[in-house]
């Protein structure tokens, strides 16, 4: 998986907590929630916006960001990322996650690509969200997911800006001291 950078934001950014452009590193252009390539994840790859993109080798690579109480999102939020698969179809890939990468910590955050290849959100130990109704299968094209939850507990999956499932459910996300990651098994 390669995630794009942003040059710019462009959309209101009140509430924004991270935004890790990878244009030639792992910084956060919002704040100090730095990350790390581990294993040979860089921020060379070839960009959807930007000069560069992160990219990941499908096997070990990911970026590493230092625990911070700020990324513990665990009621109302959006996450939202560039991707271009490069591989790895049909294992479990994720996107993001606040966990422990050797055991998986009740109630933490994961978002992924599971092994129908569609985006799914699941909460640690306690339940699957549920996820897009669409397959990315197609390893050429950029494509941009996002994922909401709202205060009634409204879960949304976008896909190119278009609705592509929902669900109501109101799981508990839990705050951990976990680092937060990005593209473990990407």
């Amino acid at each position: 998986v390669k995630l794009a950078s942003y040059q710019s934001v462009v959309s209101n950014t009140a509430g924004l907590v991270s935004y890790w452009k990878m244009d030639g590193d792992f910084n956060d252009s919002n704040g100090t929630n730095h990350g790390t390539g581990v294993n040979g994840a860089s921020a060379t790859g070839t960009a959807k916006y930007g000069t560069y993109s992160g990219s990941f080798d499908g096997t070990d690579d990911y970026v590493s960001v230092s625990h911070n109480t700020n990324l513990n999102l665990t009621t109302v939020f959006t996450y939202e990322a560039w991707v271009k698969r490069a591989g790895g179809l049909g294992n479990n890939k994720n996107i993001i996650a606040k966990n422990n990468l050797s055991s998986n910590i009740t109630g933490a955050p994961t978002w992924y690509f599971d092994t129908n290849n569609k985006v799914n959100f699941v909460v640690q130990a306690l339940e699957v969200i549920g996820g897009g109704n669409t397959a990315i299968t197609d390893t050429t094209s950029w494509h941009h997911l996002a994922i909401t939850r709202d205060s009634s507990n409204n879960w949304k999956w976008y896909l190119d800006g278009n609705p592509d499932g929902s669900v109501v459910k109101s799981r508990t996300v839990t705050a951990n001291t976990e680092n937060f990651y990005i593209g473990t098994g990407a």
